[in-house]
């Protein structure tokens, strides 16, 4: 065994190397993201074409038909990218899952775990931005565009 390798085997980190700060960034981010994007994005496309002004129109302006499929497509498009960084975070999570065995107490006081922590809220995360960009969805399908 080299010098280095016997070195990272007692780091409380060892996998620390296959999680950059971008991808970690990346990971942990996506999802949240998305749904912010997806929220205003969408809310933007879902009403502007009913309320241009003050007043509620009772149908949607003449040549704004298309906001309502542009609206689910972003919102689809956006679940399918959340749902995928979510795996790619449980793919990360099980190549690091046995970062640091033992208690729980001495890998937080060394910093023991922190790719593997970072690649489970990654997970929740992504999923729960997904679920709340489909809980978006049911509004919009929900809730009348206009007043008719």
């Amino acid at each position: 065994m080299t010098g280095d390798a016997q070195s990272r085997s007692h780091h409380p980190a060892p996998h620390g190397d296959k999680l950059s700060r971008i991808r970690a960034f990346f990971l942990l981010f996506t999802g949240p993201m998305l749904w912010f994007v997806d929220f205003n994005i969408g809310a933007a496309l879902m009403s502007w074409p009913c309320f241009p002004s003050l007043d509620r129109l009772l149908e949607p302006q003449a040549g704004t038909h298309w906001t309502f499929p542009a609206a689910l497509i972003l919102i689809v498009l956006s679940t399918l990218a959340a749902i995928a960084v979510s795996f790619a975070a449980f793919r990360l999570f099980r190549r690091v899952s046995k970062e640091h065995e033992g208690g729980h107490h001495h890998p937080a006081e060394v910093g023991g775990g922190r790719t593997r922590f970072i690649a489970l809220w990654a997970i929740y995360l992504n999923a729960g931005a997904a679920v709340s960009i489909l809980v978006v969805l049911v509004y919009f399908l929900g809730v009348p565009r206009c007043a008719n």
